[in-house]
């Protein structure tokens, strides 16, 4: 997962604008995801009643980032623009 983080602006985004676009992105999302992590674990624990719970958080966050990542355009052989 990491890997494909650090790849995809490289590719995805132009020369001029990469570096801001792969900060904004990494630090809106830890902060969303990670941020409130504690806090949807804490309230899952309580409404389920089960100590795992929290799995499904992971769970369901891997298969949003696996559904956006299968539908990116592969650019491996494109110009960089």
């Amino acid at each position: 997962m990491r890997l494909a983080i650090h790849s995809l602006p490289r590719s995805e985004a132009s020369t001029r604008i990469r570096s801001t676009w792969m900060t904004t992105g990494y630090a809106l999302s830890v902060a969303i995801f990670g941020g409130f992590a504690p806090y949807i674990a804490t309230w899952l624990i309580a409404h389920t009643g089960s100590p795992i719970s929290p799995v499904y958080y992971v769970i369901s966050a891997a298969i949003v980032s696996t559904i956006v990542i299968a539908r990116l355009k592969e650019t491996a052989h494109d110009k960089l623009r």
